[in-house]
């Protein structure tokens, strides 16, 4: 399977952390990586710079739009919890979460409003 773009992992990336507990994004990677079935080899790939691998950088993407949306936060660095505004947007089955989504909450579009979208390498 091929990976996938980082706005294609909202929901799963909110389905792994569902519990209400802390996850380290390393734990995050692993569950996202048997979701998606990743081979090692596609774990591995990097990003044309070569300094970073493709998957995680998708995960870290992933994350920090979710984490702008307000649907997870982190406690410290690395660790991530499903906020009760992730809780009920998985409980609503609501389809799809996709970007266009996160728009519905004020704080992701301020931070739009502030950002620069990821290139290329990065989705």
């Amino acid at each position: 399977m091929a990976i996938p773009k980082f706005d294609d992992m909202y929901r799963e990336l909110l389905e792994v952390i569902s519990d209400g507990e802390p996850h380290k994004i390393s734990d995050i990677r692993d569950a996202l990586a048997t979701v998606f079935h990743l081979s090692a080899e596609e774990r591995k790939e990097l990003l044309p710079s070569g300094k970073q691998s493709l998957f995680n950088n998708r995960v870290n993407w992933t994350a920090s739009y979710l984490k702008q949306a307000g649907l997870i936060e982190n406690s410290s660095r690395g660790i991530y919890r499903i906020t009760e505004s992730g809780k009920q947007v998985l409980s609503s089955n609501m389809s799809p979460i996709d970007t266009k989504f996160l728009l519905g909450f004020d704080s992701f579009k301020d931070f739009l409003s502030l950002s620069v979208p990821p290139t290329s390498e990065t989705s």
